[in-house]
């Protein structure tokens, strides 16, 4: 049995993921905003460590997305970011970040608008309070680590700043300072704020890390991956995964099996009864 197989077996969120998406927020009576964590099995992404000082689903979901601010918690987010081509390299790296047990994730990128779609990733967050010496040193740390490893040693390794879809509006992310004094964004961020109670960061391990296995070999599948579908066959899938179309230009089926279909001829008037009721 494959790896595809023995997940499925033990999948049990999966199968009800599409009942598990709660209202993202709610309203009181003072005019707080009350924000749900909201996750939803299957997710790209799979958290090694998460501490609880970045604000991810604040800062990216609410603060950027809808009032368009860069917040100073993301001017202050540096991260190490990995590209890989293989899902096994994937693998790997979420054991390195398991053996390191540095704040991370890894995953499948899905964002067409971030240029790396059918690729895998990694992160590693930097603590915010060490600013960019911090984010370089994290670098050099994790470049040391890969320099060790024949499957991912040469793959490419970034230093960046914040999230991409702020980087992709707001370019080039060094004139965000700039940009936060000119256009407040810190006082607008401190009215936001006083509207938006802090709420839990996201969960880690368990059973959402097995549905996530299983989106992570079914991207892998979608986009060609050869550790799916050509040189390691078994390891990930005993069987395709999808059942392969049944070729018939030279198989042994014969043509009296399968006769054309036989059109009503209008001229007779012998027409078929439609049926109207269920």
């Amino acid at each position: 049995m494959g790896l595809y197989e023995e997940l499925l077996e033990i999948d049990v969120l999966g199968p009800v993921a599409g009942i598990l998406a709660p209202r993202p927020a709610w309203v009181d009576p003072n005019g707080t905003i009350h924000l749900f964590q909201r996750i939803i099995p299957g997710s790209p992404w799979i958290y090694v460590r998460k501490e609880s000082e970045r604000k991810c689903g604040k800062w990216l979901d609410v603060y950027f997305t809808y009032y368009k601010i860069v917040p100073k918690g993301c001017r202050c987010c540096w991260k190490v970011v990995w590209t890989g081509e293989t899902l096994d390299q994937l693998y790997r790296v979420w054991g390195i970040q398991k053996e390191m047990g540095l704040e991370s994730k890894c995953g499948v990128e899905i964002r067409a608008r971030s240029g790396k779609l059918g690729k895998y990733q990694g992160f590693w967050y930097a603590p915010l309070g060490d600013g960019l010496d911090g984010g370089r040193e994290l670098y050099k740390k994790i470049v040391a680590k890969f320099a060790k490893d024949k499957l991912v040693g040469g793959t490419e390794l970034i230093l960046k700043r914040g999230c991409t879809e702020m980087e992709q509006f707001f370019s080039p992310s060094d004139s965000w300072d700039e940009l936060a004094e000119r256009l407040a964004w810190d006082r607008k961020e401190g009215l936001i704020e006083s509207i938006f109670p802090d709420h839990a960061s996201m969960a880690e391990g368990g059973a959402l890390d097995v549905c996530s296995q299983l989106k992570w070999i079914e991207y892998a599948w979608e986009h060609g991956d050869p550790t799916v579908v050509k040189e390691y066959p078994n390891i990930y899938l005993d069987k395709p995964l999808m059942p392969q179309a049944l070729k018939y230009q030279r198989s042994v089926h014969s043509g009296k099996d399968y006769i054309g279909w036989e059109s009503v001829d209008e001229s007779s008037g012998d027409r078929p009864t439609l049926i109207t009721e269920f």
